[in-house]
Order: structure tokens, then C-alpha cells, then sequence
């Protein structure tokens, strides 16, 4: 009997620390430390998961006009992706899904230098129901400041990011 409850007052306390550890991992603040974090690393991976299913529409938009400049233009086209860091043939990239669009723009250099010079300071924050703004401020190394907005929503029970400081302007 008392092997029993020593096993079962482990498992509780298991149990509790996973929840604990669960719940973390989807705060708000937590959540925005990591996509930034992410960005800075060119992890894509990371980055997709923590999108809400709204931004990637916003993806899926982008993709759609990049495909079609390319039906428009694949010369141009292929010419200024190349430039900016894609490895990819035309072929590949109208082959692509949001997802992978996602994954491939974040693994660019130039995105990640754009996000590595900063660091982030949350001034505030805005909840009304499923959704969560947070006032940030975005510091260079150069100590320049940018106020900005990032905005959360509640997506199955996770916090998932909608808008993210420059993460609007794909190459």
C-alpha cells in the first residue's frame, strides 16, 4: 500500500510539472520571444508552427502573386528570388504550399539578418477574447527604438502569432 501511493503521488507531481511546463510553452510573451527567436535562427519549422491559421492566408496570398509572376515573367522573376537567396527553379516553387513558401523565405539570410540585430522589450499587452496585442519595443544594436504591435490569437488552445513586426514584405 505504501509503494502504491509513494507511485501515485509521484505521478501527480509528473503530471503537474507537465502541465505547468505546457502551459508555459503557450504563453503570449513566451510565444513571441520564441518566433523572434526562431526568425533570428532562419527555423522555419518553428516559425510555421507558431503562425495562425489567419497569417497563412496572408502566405498563401503571397505565394499565389509570386506563382503568377512567374507565369507573368520567370525570367525576372527567377532572376530576383535568386538574388535574394532562393535555391529553387521555377518548377519547384510553383510546386510549393504555404508552408513550405514559409520555411524557405525564413531560411534566407537576409531574413534572418533582418530580425538578428534586434532585441525585444513587451511594454504592455491587450487581451479581448481569443486574440492578444502586444506593445513592444524593438531594439538595435545600435540602439535604435521601434514601437510595434504583435498580435496573437488563440487557436486551439495555443497562441499563435498573426502579425509580427516586418514579416509582411517577402522578398
Amino acid at each position: 500500500m505504501k509503494s502504491f501511493l509513494i507511485v501515485l503521488l509521484f505521478a501527480s507531481v509528473l503530471i503537474l510539472i507537465a502541465n505547468q511546463v505546457g502551459a508555459q510553452d503557450y504563453e503570449p510573451r513566451v510565444v513571441a520571444s520564441a518566433f523572434l527567436n526562431a526568425l533570428k535562427e532562419g527555423d522555419g519549422e518553428t516559425v510555421s508552427d507558431l503562425c495562425s491559421t489567419e497569417y497563412m492566408e496572408t502566405v498563401r496570398n503571397l505565394l499565389d502573386e509570386l506563382k503568377s509572376s512567374i507565369h507573368r515573367d520567370e525570367l525576372n522573376t527567377m532572376s530576383r528570388l535568386g538574388n535574394a537567396g532562393y535555391a529553387a527553379s521555377a518548377g519547384e516553387i510553383l510546386e510549393w504550399d504555404e508552408e513550405e513558401y514559409l520555411k524557405r523565405t525564413i531560411a534566407l539570410e537576409m531574413i534572418q539578418a533582418r530580425y538578428r540585430i534586434f532585441e525585444m522589450e513587451i511594454q504592455s499587452d491587450e487581451i479581448s477574447d481569443r486574440k492578444i496585442t502586444l506593445n513592444v519595443l524593438f531594439i538595435s544594436e545600435a540602439g535604435l527604438e521601434i514601437p510595434e504591435d504583435i498580435i496573437l490569437l488563440r487557436e486551439n488552445g495555443r497562441w499563435k502569432v498573426f502579425y509580427f513586426f516586418g514579416l509582411n514584405s517577402f522578398p
